[in-house]
């Protein structure tokens, strides 16, 4: 750390605090600070009157607890205390700092950098909450929610109150790295700067422990409960910090993710698969928080960039004054695409590239014991597209700690980008895709909208309404389900498989099955 220089930037904070000039985001900061700082000691009354000190935020809290809390016979709440009895005191807490960061996203008055903060901040704390959401009682989700979104807290103080140089260190991060581009331009790193500000503000022990780096033997060994909220925090923080990042493109995004996240799988148990799934319900809570503030999703820099990545399409740079320009941009972009991979469209040549796939999946079983799972179902999707000359074909496979549900994970085509990584497909829900669940076969669809046949089409599908035909098929290993193979065409001529057709899909499956078999038996690991 450069003493000399952090000390600069330190003074140069707490000077901005005080000045008039800041009023607005020095207040929302200082009142933010006071919430966590005294998360373990502040009574319902001055957490009311802490509030209170914002109107416009007391006014969205009561309005989001008579929401929350609403029940029949019960009049509705008018006060902060009586918000805080209506859903609890926590919940109220992490509300009020919570709408605070998102209307401080969503404000156009601040800068772009101002609002990527508050929006990483915001995530950082839904993230970590959702991931630990389904461990029952075994960690606070609020006080986690508390500890995960401050860790930006440096990232936030920096972009509101050093604005040029903190741009200046971004544009060097993406050449040598945050850590020494902060550190040259400030002399100290984010996370460094909002360590040392909440301890000066006599932050909890409890925090603190949170705020601050990983350790490697951390890492090493299943998390201790006394490490496990550190742990969540800063993978959270981390995951968020790489999807908000304009600088990756969808493929360097999921490769970066993959990266963040494989190092807490021993510690936490916790997978890829796992986060994307969080990501999806982080957006629709900050989604719904837009609401409750008035922002319209347009504004929010968090909502169109989790968007962008839970779809796979790369993060438009604009500011919400051109957003309707990158709204058109992009669907003339998208309808160009399209009709581009129309006219590439050739004649299918037989078993040619499905035997690809299957050589592929050959390679991978003799190059080694660890085998890529991801990229075997990527190639497998993209060989029966252009086998049976299809507009779309993907996989769905479970989710780790809800296998009833399926997402759409590998694939390729214009419908698989709007439904990637949702969890659409259950055997509950009643539509065709449960037909297929549960008996285990092969369904071919010629006509979606012959006779009954419309009554159990998913909505998803009935949206994109050029759909006319489709198939799904199952892929099993023993009797166990592990994967759903969808592809479609539209407007043309009805899928029809040749026996040569079936013949190579089985084919697949099957080697797909004898990874799963080789898997079991410990003689491959698949990653």
């Amino acid at each position: 750390m450069n003493t000399r220089v952090a000390r600069q930037t330190v003074l140069a904070i707490e000077e901005a605090l005080e000045g008039e000039r800041t009023v607005a985001i020095g207040e929302i900061i200082r009142i933010i600070r006071e919430l966590a700082s005294n998360a373990f000691r502040v009574s319902i009354r001055d957490l009311a009157d802490l509030i209170g000190r914002d109107p416009a935020i007391t006014e969205k809290v009561i309005s989001a607890a008579n929401t929350l809390g609403f029940k029949t016979n019960v009049n509705p709440v008018v006060t902060i205390a009586e918000a805080i009895h209506t859903i609890g005191f926590e919940k109220i807490r992490n509300l009020a700092i919570t709408l605070m960061l998102a209307e401080n996203a969503g404000s156009a008055e601040n800068s772009a950098q101002q609002r990527e903060a508050s929006s990483l901040s915001v995530c950082s704390g839904l993230m970590a909450q959702n991931l630990v959401e389904e461990l029952g009682d075994q960690y606070d989700a609020d006080f986690l929610f508390v500890c995960a979104s401050l860790r930006n807290f440096g990232h936030l103080l920096m972009s509101s109150f050093l604005a040029d140089r903190y741009r200046e260190a971004k544009k060097e991060a993406r050449i040598s790295g945050e850590r020494e581009a902060f550190r040259n331009e400030f002399g100290v790193t984010p996370l460094e700067l909002g360590r040392h500000y909440l301890k000066m503000s006599n932050m909890p022990k409890p925090i603190m422990r949170t705020l601050a780096v990983v350790s490697p033997e951390q890492l090493k060994r299943e998390a201790r409960p006394e490490d496990a909220v550190h742990l969540y925090a800063a993978m959270s923080a981390r995951v968020c910090e790489i999807a908000m990042d304009e600088n990756l493109s969808p493929e360097e995004f999921d490769e970066t993710l993959y990266g963040a996240v494989a190092p807490y799988r021993k510690s936490l148990g916790v997978t890829r698969e796992r986060v994307l799934q969080a990501l999806v319900a982080v957006e629709s809570e900050i989604s719904s928080l837009n609401q409750m503030i008035g922002v319209g999703d347009d504004s929010s820099p968090a909502v169109s960039k989790l968007r962008a990545r839970i779809s796979g399409e790369p993060l438009m740079q604009a500011s919400p004054s051109n957003h309707s320009k990158v709204e058109a941009y992009a669907k003339q972009k998208v309808l160009k695409v399209t009709e581009e991979k129309k006219k590439k469209v050739v004649a299918p040549d037989g078993e040619s590239a499905i035997d690809k796939a299957v050589d592929g999946i050959d390679r991978n079983l003799t190059s080694g014991d660890y085998v890529n799972m991801q990229k075997i179902y990527q190639e497998v999707a993209e060989a029966i597209q252009r086998v049976l000359n299809l507009e779309n074909c993907f996989i769905f496979v479970p989710e780790d700690f809800e296998p009833d549900k399926f997402s759409a994970r590998f694939g390729v085509g214009p419908l698989y980008a709007k439904v990637k990584n949702r969890p659409l497909v259950q055997s509950s829900n009643g539509d065709i895709f449960s037909i297929c669940l549960n008996r285990k076969e092969d369904i071919l669809i010629g006509d979606v909208s012959a006779g009954k046949t419309r009554s159990v089409i998913p909505e998803w599908i009935s949206e994109y309404s050029g759909i006319n035909s489709f198939f799904v098929l199952p892929a099993k290993h023993e009797n166990d389900l592990f994967a759903l193979i969808f592809g479609s065409v539209s407007k043309g001529t009805p899928i029809a498989l040749a026996p040569s057709d079936i013949k190579s899909l089985r084919d697949l499956r099957n080697r797909l099955a004898q990874v799963r078999q080789l898997a079991y038996e410990g003689k491959i690991v698949v990653v």
